[in-house]
């Protein structure tokens, strides 16, 4: 494979873990309208608090998705689990956009918000781990810290773009929508899912790669 297919492969790699982090990461920079909406304690203040332990949930969980969806991948396959962990980051920030506020659901709302945050996390634990054992793991690649470097680089762009989305809804949206301008990026992962689903059809794993995958299904 040449160095420029390649760099192109693992570039479309690393757009998805960008969008898996965009979706992680919208959370924080809505805190503010998240806590009034889903905590509602009549102290903007307390609720802000509340909406960024919710967010610091996520992270807890990260290295347990690590683990969990990392014996998923050597048991099945590295893109197999990788893919899955996008999908339930997908679901996961769907669900999240939909959820009713503790105006309309009570104490059911903050709980499952933070149910979501956690499954947030393990997902967000999941895909990263494996893309990087992908890129590692790939024989064919002389400089690995370089297409490592790509990896984790492009990522980042995830931090970025929630910031500007965020940005835009909050200081372009109309006050009457506060309730739920926020809302509208998450709806955007529906065709995140599928465009992630399509990029990641067209990658081909590594021969030996499958091939010990392979084994260690049938083990």
């Amino acid at each position: 494979m040449s160095n420029p297919r390649k760099i192109k492969q693992f570039f479309r790699l690393s757009l998805g873990n960008a969008l898996e982090w965009y979706d992680f990461c919208l959370f924080g920079y809505f805190a503010s309208v998240i806590g009034e909406v889903f905590f509602n304690t009549g102290d903007k203040q307390t609720d802000l608090l509340l909406a960024f332990s919710a967010f610091g949930i996520g992270y807890l969980s990260r290295p347990i998705g690590g683990w969990l969806f990392g014996r998923l991948g050597d048991r099945i396959g590295r893109y197999y689990a990788m893919n899955l962990s996008v999908i339930i980051m997908g679901i996961s920030s769907i669900l999240c956009a939909f959820l009713p506020g503790y105006t309309t659901i009570g104490i059911a709302a903050p709980i499952l918000l933070l149910l979501i945050r956690i499954i947030q996390g393990l997902s967000a634990g999941g895909q990263y781990g494996n893309l990087l054992v992908i890129t590692s793991e790939n024989n064919a690649l002389r400089h690995k810290g370089f297409y490592t470097g790509i990896v984790y680089s492009v990522g980042t762009a995830g931090f970025l773009l929630a910031s500007a989305t965020s940005s835009l809804v909050l200081d372009l949206s109309p006050s009457n929508w506060s309730d739920f301008a926020w809302r509208i990026p998450f709806y955007w992962v529906v065709f995140y899912c599928v465009s992630k689903s399509i990029l990641h059809i067209k990658i081909r794993v590594h021969p030996q790669i499958n091939l010990k995958h392979r084994i260690a299904a049938v083990a």
